[in-house]
């Protein structure tokens, strides 16, 4: 939680309907549920595109990237592709989000074969 500022404001985003996580408090709901699903310590994460940049008073930023992941529960392990987006305000030295917003990759399409 100490990534997020502490604005009432500050919001989490996810993939579906429902998915808007506002404030402190909602937010660390949001993650004690979404770590449930998560077995400590495994999880390994390559952001092979990103960017970003900062404001030219050096006081918010935004960011974007698409991550390759990996991890398991229960002893299975998952890969998956997550993109991730986010603005960001410096406050005491330090950046904290105000916006950040997680999405799961669709799979790629299908190819048609010859023919169909």
């Amino acid at each position: 939680m100490s990534t997020f500022s502490t604005n009432p404001n500050t919001v989490l985003l996810g993939t579906g309907e429902g998915e808007r996580f506002i404030g402190p408090q909602s937010i660390k709901e949001a993650y004690t549920e979404i770590f449930k699903d998560y077995e400590p310590g495994t999880l390994i994460s390559n952001c092979d595109w990103k960017t970003g940049e900062t404001d030219a008073a050096g006081t918010t930023a935004w960011l974007a990237a698409t991550c390759k992941l990996q991890d398991s529960m229960k002893n299975k392990k998952r890969d998956y592709v997550l993109n991730v987006s986010g603005a960001l305000e410096k406050q005491g030295g330090d950046w904290h989000f105000v916006m950040l917003h997680m999405s799961n990759s669709p799979p790629p399409p299908a190819t048609a074969k010859a023919g169909v």
